[in-house]
């Protein structure tokens, strides 16, 4: 065959690849616009079959949620493919006119800017994922300290109050992941677009701002300051979520001011159950409720909150609201003495914490699952170790510490290893001074019953009285060393105590 027919083989074969991929960025952008127009109508029955099987399942709930409590008209739509492979990204802007049933709320106008991918699955396009600009973006200025006091060039790829909403959302994850230096970056930036150009979201940028103050341990009448401007702005929005998300941070600014739950603003919250979208805010709102009920010793209300915050953080998606749902389950259970489904309920919340980062949240909740399944008398070193293994060198970290290593103290002392658990409490003892737990009076008492079984008895005596709160476990604990020094009628008066 001649050079020039080879060449002319080539030029025919390019041209009918360059066609087909032409054509296959045309299909995608057809499934993109079937999409947006289902999405905008509600009739989520007509997403399905756009999407991937697996991927669908993941954003189902999402989806479903925005149709039961949105309205929506579309009013602009415009999209743009590129083909790389067997994958088509279809860039879309789209322009939707939306309002929920909420009284106070109106129809405003909202631009989402979004990335889908698709893949050629059997004769159809479907799509595999999808995210916003702006998310993107806020992950990409999150990334290092370097990237986050970047101010975002400004651009028409994205839309500033959803940048606003994306960087607060980092603003939160940074914090769980002990990162408050970085955090102040971000807000720095969704403050600076604030200030430019979009007033709604101040109360997003208030609050968070209450979040970090709170976690920086300033005054409550800090915090109270901005959770009060950031509830201003949310009634005067007449948005149902912003108005859930400011009375959030309402009833959390109080609890913090005054060590006790409110149920006001969390029950308002729940009043909003059909016209809030975003369902984590509920789901948090109904958590709140069952550890207030569980202080209450309503172990049946607490359980039915418990459950209702797990539906709603399922719905939601949201790994940060199902973690406490799951805690919440765990210590309704665990309450209980319902230890199989508390178990279950605990290892879920490890790996949720794992999964978002927050390694301080995942070593509490593995020391509490020991300390569950040690009841059922099973091996639980191993639990401990991966607990210890993922304490961050932090403040925070440091507390996990005081609540981890007596913790393993009282499984030794149960199998008769006092050495190795006098071991941990000195360690406790020894960072101590660093945390700003208020469990070294439990360390003491701990030590104390390593002493008793010691027989060492006037030391453990000692270290009993050393603790000035007079409790169940300090009255019994002295009751019981004066019996077994035979000194009875000393420890009758302690034990009638603590009968009492």
């Amino acid at each position: 065959m001649s050079r020039l027919a080879r060449l002319a083989i080539l030029l025919v074969l390019t041209a009918y690849a360059a066609g087909a991929e032409a054509d296959a960025v045309q299909e995608a952008e057809g499934v993109a616009r079937a999409f947006y127009t289902a999405y905008t109508d509600g009739r989520t029955a007509d997403i399905a079959p756009l999407w991937n099987a697996d991927a669908l399942a993941a954003v189902r709930p999402a989806l479903e949620r925005t149709a039961q409590t949105r309205c929506m008209t579309l009013d602009d739509l415009e999209v743009s493919g590129s083909a790389s492979g067997d994958t088509v990204k279809v860039t879309a802007r789209v322009t939707v006119t939306i309002w929920s049933a909420y009284p106070p709320d109106r129809p405003r106008s909202r631009v989402l800017n979004e990335t889908l991918v698709l893949r050629r699955e059997g004769t159809a396009w479907n799509i595999v994922s999808r995210g916003s600009v702006e998310e993107a973006l806020a992950e990409r200025l999150a990334a290092s300290d370097e990237a986050a006091a970047e101010a975002p060039a400004w651009s028409e790829a994205w839309s500033a109050p959803e940048l606003v909403q994306a960087l607060c959302r980092r603003v939160v994850l940074l914090i769980n992941q002990q990162q408050p230096d970085r955090a102040t970056l971000l807000l720095e930036r969704a403050r600076a677009l604030v200030d430019e150009q979009d007033f709604a979201g101040a109360s997003a940028v208030a609050g968070v701002g209450s979040i970090l103050i709170r976690h920086r341990g300033r005054p409550p009448a800090e915090i109270r300051l901005l959770v009060d401007e950031s509830l201003r702005f949310a009634e005067r929005s007449g948005d149902p979520d912003t108005l859930a998300r400011a009375l959030l941070r309402s009833g959390r600014a109080a609890q913090f001011a005054t060590g006790e739950t409110p149920e006001e603003p969390f029950a308002r919250i729940l009043a909003l159950s059909d016209v809030v979208q975003d369902a984590s805010v509920l789901a948090h709102a109904a958590t709140q409720l069952a550890m207030l009920t569980s202080d209450e010793g309503d172990y049946r209300a607490s359980l039915q909150y418990s459950v209702l915050a797990l539906e709603h953080a399922r719905r939601s998606g949201d790994a940060t609201a199902q973690l406490s749902a799951q805690l919440n389950l765990a210590g309704a259970y665990s309450a209980q003495n319902d230890l199989q489904p508390a178990a279950l309920h605990y290892e879920e919340a490890a790996r949720l914490a794992e999964q978002t980062g927050n390694n301080i949240a995942a070593a509490s909740v593995l020391g509490f699952l020991a300390m569950l399944r040690q009841r059922s008398g099973e091996d639980v070193s191993a639990l401990f170790t991966r607990a210890l293994q993922l304490v961050p060198d932090t403040p925070a970290g440091v507390d996990v510490l005081m609540e981890l290593l007596p913790s393993r103290a009282r499984v030794h002392i149960y199998r008769g290893e006092l050495t190795v658990a006098e071991a941990d409490l000195v360690a406790a003892l020894g960072v101590a001074p660093c945390s700003l737990a208020s469990n070294v009076n439990d360390v003491l008492l701990i030590m104390a019953e390593v002493r008793r079984h010691q027989g060492r008895y006037a030391e453990a005596l000692a270290l009993v009285s050393s603790v000035g709160d007079r409790s169940l476990w300090t009255e019994s604990l002295a009751g019981l060393i004066l019996l077994e020094l035979g000194r009875c009628d000393e420890a009758r008066p302690f034990f009638e105590d603590a009968v009492a």
